[in-house]
């Protein structure tokens, strides 16, 4: 049965997984943006003077659950304290460093060119949008992709959280190296995803086992008077 204190860094680690979540989540729901991730470079610069307001919005959301999912993951790695974990923690951390460049460029030079430069974009923008994207991609196909399988079977090894969530982390990291391996590129919310559900499923309670009190064994002796 766990300690009080255990509990509690059990539901602060939650809270951080579930936010991680939820922000980059909040961060492309939005419809008007949802062509923008999937145009060409020079349609998506076409399009975004129209929606800056959502654009910028949508990136400090998922630049704010970057920087989020890199404490939520330094307290996962405190819980389940192994070797696995702590490598995983260098690689997850490493990949969100190259998304926040890769965002931040998206939230600066990419929204100047699209207010400022009009019909006019520099030529040095194109091949610097295309680094940040090679960023995006190496993040989440290699290196996050990596990390939340190490950490799913970390989970399922040490069942500090329930097992089966251990098995959501690993097929989020599965389903980004998938997308990876077949496109180049991937949509991120396999991570998104298994943050959340991994988190809120933290936040829960686990009941604890009943034992059920020793019975006597072999058969009653009977006095005779």
């Amino acid at each position: 049965m766990r300690t009080g204190p255990e509990k509690g860094a059990v539901r602060a680690t939650g809270a951080l997984l579930l936010l991680a979540g939820l922000l980059p989540i909040a961060g492309v729901v939005d419809p008007r943006l949802w062509d923008l991730f999937t145009a060409s470079p020079r349609h998506a610069l076409a399009l975004l003077p129209d929606r800056l307001g959502a654009w910028q919005t949508g990136m400090w959301l998922l630049m704010a659950g970057t920087a989020v999912s890199i404490a939520a993951t330094a307290a996962l790695t405190r819980l389940l304290d192994t070797t696995a974990a702590r490598c995983a923690l260098a690689l997850f951390t490493t990949g969100s460093a190259l998304l926040l460049v890769s965002y931040s460029f998206d939230l600066s030079v990419t929204t100047w060119a699209a207010r400022d430069a009009g019909p006019h974009v520099p030529g040095w923008y194109w091949p610097l949008n295309s680094w940040s994207a090679s960023l995006f991609a190496g993040s989440y196909g290699l290196l996050t992709s990596t990390a939340l399988l190490v950490y799913g079977g970390a989970v399922v090894r040490t069942r500090v959280l329930r097992r089966w969530t251990g098995w959501v982390l690993a097929a989020g990291g599965a389903l980004l190296l998938a997308q990876f391996a077949a496109f180049g590129s991937e949509a991120p919310a396999p991570q998104f995803v298994a943050l959340a559900v991994t988190g809120a499923l933290a936040l829960v309670p686990r009941r604890a086992a009943v034992r059920e009190p020793a019975r006597t064994t072999g058969t009653p002796t009977t006095t005779h008077v």
